[in-house]
């Protein structure tokens, strides 16, 4: 999916819903505002996730939470959450997910899975404009918008250039600070402080010692973050408070 070109007419958009009547309003609030947009139905979370397996691309899936038949649309995010994981893509992967709820108390459960935003039935008209314009330029973000920044390191006397989307999390160790890579680590002299002046808002410092990139993040507790690759970074009781903030404005904000 990585290597598709997107034009302007290019957004696919899938509503899973078991209610016709819900699926066929989406559809037509889409077609107020965006009559190029293609659209899939999917009548239950197992569709989705058959469509999803055949490697099959969806930009932005309107998913109700309360499905009848099982997996419901939370277990429905959080396989296809795991599928990214495992393909080693970052919290801004396509799809995006906005759920669909009856029952606005399950809203603080979307953050682990990764959702973008959410609408509560009866939908309304005018907050689903301004959502579905907020998940347009999301996904252009996600495939054409953004570009790739650089940190130049140095260490040892050697001189590197580290793709900042890459990086997992940072971890400072006396005088040096360890970059944690997909693949490989890499070790520079600086601090804390003077590195996330040259990171974007998708970092955060969990801990003194500790930045993560948020893009990165598979799971978290109030001691500790799970990130996509598997490792564990610490978290700082000092910290957790704002980082549940500044986290779930991240996964709500446009992703660029």
């Amino acid at each position: 999916m990585s290597d598709y070109v997107y034009g302007d007419d290019d957004m696919i958009v899938g509503i899973c819903d078991d209610e016709k009547n819900v699926r066929e309003l989406i559809a037509a609030y889409i077609g107020k505002v965006d009559d190029s947009t293609e659209i899939l139905f999917f009548k239950n979370g197992s569709e989705v996730l058959k469509y999803a397996e055949q490697g099959k691309r969806i930009d932005i899936l309107y998913l109700d939470i309360d499905l009848k038949e099982s997996p419901d649309g939370m277990e429905v995010a959080a396989k296809l959450k795991e599928r990214q994981i495992k393909e080693g893509n970052a919290a801004s992967a396509l799809p995006l997910i906005i759920f669909i709820t009856g029952l606005p108390e399950r809203m603080p459960d979307a953050f682990g899975v990764r959702a973008f935003q959410f609408l509560v039935k009866p939908i309304d008209e005018k907050q689903f404009g301004l959502v579905f314009d907020q998940a347009k330029k999301a996904v252009f973000c996600v495939t054409k918008g953004s570009k790739a920044k650089s940190l130049f390191v140095s260490f040892g006397g050697l001189k590197r250039t580290v793709l900042i989307p890459d990086i997992r999390f940072i971890e400072s160790n006396g005088r040096k600070l360890i970059i944690h890579l997909k693949d490989e680590v890499v070790e520079t002299y600086g601090t804390t402080a003077d590195i996330m002046k040259e990171l974007d808002k998708s970092f955060c410092q969990v801990h003194r010692s500790f930045i993560v990139n948020m893009n990165h993040i598979s799971d978290y507790t109030r001691s500790s973050i799970q990130t996509t690759d598997g490792e564990s970074v610490p978290m700082s009781k000092y910290k957790y408070k704002d980082f549940v903030s500044d986290y779930a404005a991240f996964l709500e904000s446009e992703l660029c």
